[in-house]
């Protein structure tokens, strides 16, 4: 299955780091989003008991309702990726728009401790 984005993010323990999705059509039209409900997690590849998630509402939506502006931002902040460890990660992020939830995006999430990070 292709889905609409590739996340691979990079971050130390500790780290804020943002991930942003930008939404349009084929032709570059905004794609309205603002009744979307967004799921982000993450689990560690090696301990599936370890992992992440950011729900709807600690989201960022950019969205007029209009389809001016399509964006999605999630925030991985410290407090979250204090309590992780050091390893890879599969990230995904699900939406809803009418149904069941569907993943838009997949990637990687490579955590560092924060000894490794120059």
């Amino acid at each position: 299955m292709a889905y609409w984005f590739t996340l691979d993010t990079d971050l130390a323990i500790g780290d804020t780091r943002p991930i942003t999705l930008t939404f349009t059509t084929a032709a570059g039209a905004a794609v309205p989003i603002s009744t979307w409900t967004f799921y982000y997690k993450a689990v560690k590849v090696d301990d599936s008991t370890v992992s992440l998630t950011v729900a709807d509402g600690a989201m960022t939506k950019s969205d007029s309702g209009l389809g001016v502006t399509d964006t999605v931002t999630i925030i991985l902040d410290n407090s979250a990726t204090a309590s992780l460890t050091a390893g890879r990660y599969r990230q995904e992020v699900a939406v809803k728009i009418a149904t069941e939830p569907t993943v838009i995006a997949k990637g990687t999430l490579n955590i560092a401790s924060r000894e490794t990070v120059v």
